[in-house]
């Protein structure tokens, strides 16, 4: 298991690599300069070039891209242009709100996903399965931003139940820190909602699909021929194999998760990561750019690797050719 998580973590930092290097040469190549931040009428030339000497821009793409990966090596990010702060004190400042966030999505995600595709699978055939099946093509087919647009319509505007921005409400710090906790969860309530929902139509799926696979098998035959309780056949010997296929899709739905979370934040102004990151590239602030997209690989590395180890302790046969 020890060779396996070397390799794949070896394998994992080259792919990075290529990734931000990609990300360097885009993004220094597309139109615009964080200097703009700066123009004004009254700014001379000499002050303009003062500044882009100061930030490296007066230097040619390759040279900038030498000195930020000497740079990266030594574990500076950079300084961020718009806020004047290093680029990774600016993200780790937005990550717990965007892991919160994120938590609350996936955790939305997979409860309302098993239950849905448990349920077919136990009546499939009948019309609750052919009812959750439509729901859950229609919620895997909607794009977020228009489930969050309809969310904000009806929930948020019309009916008023939950705010629509921000993650805590104006004066909420002369709150007490029980008043506090709640506010910060009635912000949280929708937005998680949204991207919780979004992604739960594609497990029920797994869910329901998985589950009949398994229950046709000769383990699950023998364990009802033994006299063995049909909840204890469905939840020991049946939902454990059948929730495999769920453990390795989680490695490649991180990445969509954290995109998901990004149009969100946006939509609903959620000091995360995302909306630094939305900020930073509309206003090319290159540093903070490229360390969210290093933070973003790193977490997909690492939810791929959490999803290979959850599928080798689930799956004997891989833990032994491990």
């Amino acid at each position: 298991m020890l060779r396996f998580v070397l390799r794949r973590l070896g394998s994992s930092a080259i792919l990075l690599f290529f990734v931000l290097t990609t990300t360097f040469f885009l993004i220094h190549l597309a139109p615009g300069e964080p200097l703009r931040l700066f123009d004004n009428p009254w700014m001379s030339e000499d002050k303009r070039q003062e500044l882009r000497e100061l930030y490296g821009l007066d230097r040619p793409v390759t040279e900038q891209y030498i000195s930020w990966l000497g740079a990266v090596l030594r574990g500076d990010w950079g300084y961020s242009i718009s806020l004047e702060r290093p680029a990774f004190d600016v993200l780790m400042d937005r990550l717990p709100n965007t892991v919160l966030l994120v938590l609350a999505g996936v955790t939305i995600e997979h409860i309302v996903g098993l239950v849905l595709g448990l349920l077919a699978a136990v009546r499939a055939g009948s019309w609750i399965d052919r009812q959750i099946r439509v729901v859950s093509l229609l919620l895997f087919s909607l794009p977020i931003f228009c489930l969050a647009l309809i969310s904000i319509e009806v929930l948020a505007v019309r009916w008023q139940l939950f705010p629509i921005n921000q993650m805590r409400s104006d004066g909420a710090d002369q709150l007490s820190p029980f008043a506090q906790a709640l506010d910060v969860l009635h912000h949280l309530a929708l937005p998680s909602l949204i991207l919780g929902f979004a992604r739960c139509g594609a497990v029920v799926r797994f869910v329901r699909n998985g589950l009949l696979d398994v229950l046709g098998k000769d383990y699950i035959r023998t364990a009802n021929a033994k006299g063995l309780s049909p909840s204890r056949v469905l939840w020991v010997h049946a939902l454990r194999n059948a929730l495999i296929p769920l453990v390795q899709r989680f490695g490649v739905a991180l990445p969509i998760l954290l995109s998901g979370s990004l149009i969100v934040e946006v939509m609903f102004s959620w000091p995360g990561v995302g909306m630094a990151v939305f900020q930073a590239i509309s206003q090319r602030d290159y540093p903070v750019v490229l360390a969210s997209t290093a933070l973003a690989g790193v977490l997909v590395v690492l939810g791929s690797l959490m999803a290979d180890v959850l599928h080798a302790w689930l799956d004997p046969r891989v833990r032994d050719a491990t």
